[in-house]
């Protein structure tokens, strides 16, 4: 995986330490970062976390007349040089798992990445295509036309705030038809520093015409495990 970024800062070169496949460079960001990029991919979502600990995230994916999958995604993290920290990570399991690289120097939490990738590999299984081609959309959508705003949600009995973040990729692409009804996915990243790890709920879903949603999968931080 390789979700290669043309930025000048750590923070903006947010895939190259995930180095699971070589990309050509995408260049669909303006030089000033938008407040969604920001949140989701430079945001120190790690400060203050007290290594060596593990992040869990409850994965569930529901789709039209199929039973609930459920999984998990653990991260392994230790105490890296410059305030960083050393992530290893599983991500799901069995045929679902993710091979990835352990991540030296992080700041940001790779487990957004993960999300994405394995829900890119998911399209390109359903739709055909190049992954890039669902990797582009997903970062033009976070550069151009996220929507962005204050969440409050609850976890564990306890109020936080936190940020939303939401966009549809697909919704304008050329030649809808390759995408096969899933044109209107959506995809939801809610971030908020009050909770470990920085990130508590990642959401990908399909809606029908009449809204809705016929697949659908979250991952959600399970903070009794963190």
């Amino acid at each position: 995986m390789m979700w290669l970024a043309e930025a000048k800062t750590q923070g903006r070169r947010w895939i190259a330490a995930l180095a699971l496949a070589t990309v050509s460079a995408l260049s669909v960001a303006a030089d000033e970062p938008s407040a969604a990029e920001k949140a989701v991919f430079m945001t120190p979502h790690l400060a203050g976390f007290k290594a060596p600990g593990v992040l869990h995230y409850n994965y569930r994916e529901t789709a039209a007349d199929q039973s609930p999958i459920e999984d998990t995604a653990d991260l392994s993290i230790e105490n890296d040089e410059d305030a960083s920290y050393r992530i290893s990570a599983r991500y799901l399991s069995g045929e679902r798992q993710l091979a990835l690289p352990v991540v030296s120097k992080a700041q940001s939490n790779p487990v957004i990445l993960y999300f994405l990738e394995q829900d890119v590999r998911q399209m390109h299984a359903d739709l055909g295509g190049a992954t890039n081609y669902f990797r582009r959309h997903i970062r033009m959508a976070l550069a151009n036309s996220a929507d962005v705003a204050p969440v409050q949600f609850t976890l564990d009995g306890a109020a936080h705030e936190g940020t939303r973040i939401r966009i549809l990729p697909f919704i304008d692409v050329p030649k809808i038809e390759r995408m096969k009804g899933q044109e209107a996915k959506q995809y939801e990243f809610i971030v908020s520093p009050s909770v470990p790890g920085g990130i508590y709920e990642l959401r990908s879903g399909v809606p029908d015409k009449d809204g809705r949603l016929t697949h659908e999968i979250t991952l959600t931080l399970n903070s009794e495990g963190s």
